[in-house]
């Protein structure tokens, strides 16, 4: 087997749009665009790329405390950029995704 390494480095701007429902729980939607670099490792031989992404989603985010809670979102992430012949299905993702939130 040859050994694979990848790494990514993404540089990406979000803007939300809250709407609270009730005394501590928020619903969201988000949208954000970005840039994508790509490293790849196969064996001896190493290939990179670089392309934007713009992504969109929608979350719920339960405050325990004023400034602080659980939030979890789904998100639709597409690639756009890429170079001739790279087939841009490679790069569609979808994430669901649950974590902290935390403000001064």
């Amino acid at each position: 087997a040859t050994d694979r390494t990848e790494k990514t480095l993404r540089i990406v701007g979000n803007a939300l749009w809250n709407i609270n429902l009730f005394n501590r729980t928020t619903v969201f939607g988000m949208g954000g665009y970005g840039w994508v670099k790509d490293w790849t490792q196969i064996g001896e031989a190493a290939v990179s790329g670089t392309h934007r992404i713009y992504h969109y989603g929608f979350g719920l985010k339960y405050y325990f405390v004023p400034n602080a809670g659980i939030r979890i979102d789904y998100r639709w992430e597409n690639a756009t950029g890429l170079d001739e012949g790279v087939d841009s299905e490679l790069y569609k993702s979808r994430k669901l995704m649950i974590g902290v939130s935390i403000y001064q």
